[in-house]
């Protein structure tokens, strides 16, 4: 029997699905790169074409969660109908609704066993959303909406604030509300503009 040969972005994203899958089922320390060409009958040799490690595939798996999220995030940053105040709230927006598609891996990320992977989805994160947030935020200042005296680094704080709601939800919605109303205050504050401008809906 002659073996099947595929488009490689086809086979590359088998890849990235089957690691993807076993990492969430198994752990990403239990997955092997044989268990991985397993599931979809490849050869390790043909893994290894396309990534140089297991680690490498993991960050594969982790660039693709936030494709989507990027393409839309540059839809916002070009449109021009939006002020910078509209344009953080949409940004924050986007970056909750991220595991709406991948709960599952989301949920094993922020397993305490995967510390490691949680941290190193943070820093891809960090680097993917402060260059859009500090355009933001340099917007703002050209509108003279916001008083910043240090776009960029204020914008890597802004999102660890954000990143800490986002990585501890409250099921009682009092205290999500609460803490909610807790962080825009501080992003409002770090901002230098008036209470209530920010409307999150999250």
């Amino acid at each position: 029997m002659s073996r099947i040969s595929k488009d490689p972005e086809i086979r590359k994203n088998e890849l990235v699905d089957a690691a993807e899958a076993l990492f969430v089922a198994e752990g990403y320390e239990n997955t092997s790169v044989s268990a991985i060409v397993k599931r979809i009958g490849v050869a390790q040799g043909t893994f290894y074409y396309y990534f140089k490690s297991k680690e490498d595939v993991l960050e594969a798996v982790i660039a693709r969660v936030f494709d989507a999220a990027i393409a839309e995030t540059a839809s916002v940053i070009n449109d021009t109908t939006l002020d910078a105040a509209k344009k953080l709230v949409r940004l924050i927006q986007i970056i909750f609704t991220l595991k709406d598609n991948r709960e599952d891996f989301f949920r094993y990320i922020h397993e305490d066993r995967n510390a490691l992977l949680h941290q190193k989805l943070a820093g891809k994160l960090l680097d993917l959303l402060s260059p859009i947030l500090t355009s933001i935020i340099q917007q703002g200042l050209h509108e003279k909406s916001f008083s910043v005296e240090y776009p960029s680094e204020t914008a890597e704080l802004m999102l660890v604030i954000i990143g800490y709601l986002y990585d501890h939800p409250h099921e009682e919605s009092e205290v999500s509300e609460k803490m909610i109303c807790a962080v825009t205050g501080m992003l409002e504050k770090t901002l230098g503009i008036a209470a209530g401008k920010l409307k999150l809906n999250i």
